[in-house]
């Protein structure tokens, strides 16, 4: 009952603008997992950044099971498989960034999209476990 497993993994993009930018992301997010990504919307309003309340600003994608598992593995082989203690936390999660899309395998520079950095969040869990979501 103590062994970990992966629950999920998160892949972020956030472009902090909609439009055309928005949708070259949630390309990129489509190419790296082959799942279709959301848009993530703002949650407050600032006027120096010209963000509205609502307004799409990023996109996110949820991986689970072995699929997750697999991407992990190519984003670990992405970073050389080191990370910081930083990207750990207390809680028992793991956060890192891969600062470019084109450092995957098989991943060429197309200009048509640019170059997009993501953030990879990994919950993980134990047998057994259950959240106060599911109940």
């Amino acid at each position: 009952m103590k062994e970990l497993r992966i629950a999920k993994v998160v892949l972020n993009i956030g472009v902090g603008e909609a439009g055309q930018r928005l949708a070259k992301a949630e390309s990129v997010l489509e190419k790296l997992s082959g799942c279709k990504p959301t848009r993530t919307l703002s949650k407050s309003t600032n006027r120096d950044l010209g963000i509205r309340l609502g307004m799409p600003i990023g996109c996110k994608v949820t991986l689970r099971g072995e699929h997750a598992l697999k991407f992990i593995k190519k984003s670990l082989w992405v970073r050389e498989n080191k990370l910081p203690n930083y990207c750990f936390s207390k809680t028992g999660g793991l956060s890192f960034g891969i600062p470019d899309y084109t450092g995957y395998e098989n991943e060429s520079y197309d200009p048509d999209i640019g170059i997009f950095g993501l953030d990879i969040a990994i919950a993980f869990e134990r047998p057994g476990f259950l959240s106060l979501i599911h109940i």
